[in-house]
């Protein structure tokens, strides 16, 4: 196993659920077994860092959209506060 990327192989294992498994213990598998510096082995390793780099760019978005979303309520709270409380000083300076 020499030439092989364990921490590729570690983290490609790490993004396994019940519905890829298979495929990507197949890619780990023909990527070890593979000739060092083979066409074989470049293609199963750019397929694991492929789907490594998709996943992250994919948390990546997920945390960004939970971050923009909670600022979104964050600042509709804030609006709908002020916007009670000049209802409630138009409410004071219009009474007779």
């Amino acid at each position: 196993m020499a030439d092989v990327d364990h921490d590729l192989i570690r983290q490609a294992r790490r993004l396994a659920t019940g519905a890829n498994v298979h495929q990507i213990n197949t890619w780990i598998f023909c990527y070890e077994l593979s000739t060092p510096g083979s066409a074989r082995q470049s293609r199963y390793e750019k397929l694991l860092r492929e789907l490594v780099t998709s996943r992250a760019i994919a948390t990546s978005a997920r945390l960004s959209a939970e971050l923009i979303r909670n600022y979104g309520q964050q600042v509709r709270a804030k609006s709908d506060e002020l916007n009670r409380k000049i209802d409630s000083y138009l409410m004071q300076t219009t009474q007779p």
